[in-house]
């Protein structure tokens, strides 16, 4: 290890954490040197031999780190991103951010007083296809987006520690756990919507299925299912469909062609991002490869060489999503649209 090296510190070794850690084992320029967990069969499994501490605090009181990541189960986000911060360290913390907007603006704002480098893991932002997307829409080589439909269909996990995604008081079903990837994806390629209206079904993890519909003020629309009311044999996927003025883009994972681009008068053409070879995600859960979390860990260690604040995704966006998920909770509860308006950073 020389000086410029990033020494990590992960905070919570689970099926997400071991994620992360493999990143962090292929990124050059950077090294796990800790890792806490209360259970130590999970440390064992991060690569590299890092020190092994019980505690966020006992890591931070016991190792050198220029940067904490994040990965614990949702209710100890806040404590470990805020303990982290004010210990003046460089915080990645995966997402949701928080199960409510008022612990999501505490975080947000504790980043802004440390003044490190603080973001919140949304890895949809930077996964290969999604990443793309924005790039194509955004360049307005077709014209302007008309509509926008996304899914995320998968098995209720049963490879995380104590169950806890089963229980909805700390997870917050699949609105936290799932569905707010496209929630946040929606929100990053369309902007905020000014109302959403939303459906759930409610299973033994809380809401187990969502169904949103956004409305924008250009007038074009969005519509997002996630869900985890599917059975174990039932292959996780994702995907979307993009309609612009003069083109569609249709992505969905599995597929021989996974994504294409339609135009007036063309034959369909496959588009592919650039691949990103780092390895595999043999971590037992619905991901493959390590290709968007790896995409997005070189990001915010690119960030924290350069002394500079996340663009892509920020503190207050993460807060923005957990705020918008609140909208959408409770029209699923009233079965009324919601409007929706964003707040300006505080």
């Amino acid at each position: 290890m020389n000086d410029s090296t990033l020494r990590v510190g992960l905070v919570g070794s689970g099926f997400m954490g071991r994620l992360h850690a493999n990143c962090w084992e292929a990124l050059p320029g950077a090294k796990l040197v800790a890792v806490a967990d209360p259970t130590p069969e999970s440390r064992d499994k991060c690569p590299g031999k890092p020190a092994q501490f019980t505690h966020w605090q006992d890591l931070l009181a016991g190792a050198d780190v220029d940067i904490v990541d994040v990965c614990t189960p949702t209710p100890w986000h806040g404590e470990a991103a805020m303990g982290a911060l004010a210990a003046g360290k460089n915080v990645l913390c995966e997402k949701p951010m928080a199960l409510n907007t008022a612990e999501a603006t505490a975080m947000a704002r504790a980043g802004k007083a440390a003044g490190t480098c603080f973001m919140v893991a949304h890895v949809i932002r930077f996964w290969p296809e999604y990443a793309l997307l924005k790039e194509i829409v955004t360049s307005g080589k077709y014209g302007a987006l008309k509509s926008f439909t996304c899914l995320r269909r998968m098995a209720v996990p049963m490879y995380n520690w104590d169950m806890w995604t089963h229980d909805e008081k700390r997870a917050g079903g699949i609105p936290f756990e799932g569905h707010i990837h496209d929630v946040d994806y929606v929100r990053y390629l369309m902007g905020d919507p000014t109302t959403v209206y939303a459906v759930g079904v409610r299973d033994h993890t809380g809401i187990g299925q969502m169904w949103t519909s956004y409305t924008f003020a250009n007038n074009s629309r969005a519509v997002a299912e996630g869900s985890w009311g599917y059975e174990p044999t039932y292959p996780f996927q994702h995907g979307f469909v993009a309609v612009m003025e003069g083109g569609v883009v249709d992505y969905g994972l599995g597929r021989e062609k996974p994504m294409l681009l339609y135009t007036p008068d063309a034959d369909p053409e496959e588009i592919k991002p650039e691949p990103v070879s780092v390895g595999t995600a043999d971590e037992g859960g619905n991901i493959s490869d390590l290709g968007g979390y790896y995409k997005e860990i070189e990001y915010y260690a690119g960030c924290v060489r350069a002394g500079k604040q996340p663009t892509i995704t920020t503190p207050w966006d993460a807060r923005e999503t957990v705020r918008l998920l609140e909208a959408q909770i409770q029209s699923a509860k009233t079965g009324q649209f919601v409007p929706f308006a964003p707040e300006a950073e505080a």
